[in-house]
């Protein structure tokens, strides 16, 4: 795996949606991860900087109702999207139906 790759794996404390309990990619991340580890860390900055300056030239806030400054902040958006297992979909599908 890339170094970009390595990069976007949580500390060992954490759980890891990329990688399961053995630090193997998941089945349903691999053609992602495959795609991910192509990437320079200088093209994924630049793809991360670009997703960053799209938020901020729209103004693509939050706000964080108990919080007494009451300030708007901007979303916090990754380049690397949440992929969901078939097996997540299908329980997913029964909750909603």
């Amino acid at each position: 795996m890339s170094e970009v790759a390595e990069r976007i794996s949580p500390p060992a404390s954490r759980f890891d949606e990329l990688r399961d309990g053995n630090g193997q990619v998941r089945p349903h991340w691999r053609d992602f991860a495959r795609t991910l580890s192509q990437l320079s860390p200088e093209e994924y900055q630049r793809r991360q900087a670009s997703a960053r300056a799209t938020v901020q030239d729209n103004g693509v806030t939050y706000n964080v109702y108990d919080d007494r400054a009451g300030q708007a902040r901007p979303w916090q958006l990754d380049i690397v999207p949440f992929i969901l297992s078939s097996a997540d979909w299908k329980a997913i599908e029964a909750a909603v139906i």
